[in-house]
């Protein structure tokens, strides 16, 4: 079967409509993966950061952790302080979209 007969079932599984991932149009959770305390916040409000770019590090059992941007877009802003106890899930802030982001090529 051609690569056309993949889209067709998937057209037909889904009630004549293909499915494509839709643009961010909503902010995504930036979240701590670990138990510990904020001791630097890297990336202020508003800045355009890529995905997997170092938005802050927490301190958990005497090292230093990258808490990473898990989208591309600005950040929208923080919940936490330098200081701020965090627990593992906790949001920390968001990443909203940006045109700046969106664009391919474009530099943050």
């Amino acid at each position: 079967m051609g690569a056309g007969g993949r889209a067709a079932r998937r057209h037909r599984a889904h009630g004549g409509v293909l499915l494509r991932p839709a643009p961010v149009t909503e902010a995504t959770p930036i979240r701590s993966p670990l138990q510990g305390t904020v001791v630097a916040i890297l990336a202020e409000a508003g800045d355009v950061v890529e995905r997997g770019s170092v938005l802050l590090l927490v301190e958990s059992m005497k090292m230093h952790h990258d808490v990473v941007a898990p989208a591309a877009g600005r950040v929208d802003g923080w919940r936490v302080e330098v200081g701020s106890a965090v627990g593992v899930g906790d949001v920390l802030g968001a990443v909203g979209p940006s045109a700046a982001a969106a664009e391919p090529g474009s530099a943050g």
